[in-house]
């Protein structure tokens, strides 16, 4: 994670596009699960509710996970104006995506 998971704690967010089960979410989902930081979702984020906007802007380390290079969970931070303290590109990690689960 190019020097990212050294950083990680309990004062972590991490953020992810939940797509048809997909890596970035599972990646989140272990990291949360091993007590790397906490995970949350995007939508309330992107339906620019306030109080998820502000409970983002109120963690420390943000850690924001894509699948590909779209890049929709750093373009919903951003909009958002949710600092990112790292930023993770599955696909450019090595890891292919299925191209029959993107297409469902």
């Amino acid at each position: 994670m190019h020097g990212a998971q050294a950083a990680m704690s309990h004062d972590v967010g991490m953020f992810t596009r939940l797509q048809h089960g997909g890596l970035s979410n599972q990646v989140a989902v272990e990291l949360t699960q091993e007590g790397f930081g906490k995970m949350f979702y995007l939508a309330g984020i992107g339906g620019n509710l306030s109080g998820f906007i502000q409970s983002a802007k109120d963690v420390p380390v943000i850690v924001a996970i894509d699948g590909c290079q779209v890049g929709c969970a750093k373009a919903v931070l951003t909009k958002a104006q949710v600092p990112m303290k790292y930023y993770l590109v599955i696909t450019d990690e090595g890891i292919e995506k299925n191209q029959a689960r993107d297409e469902e």
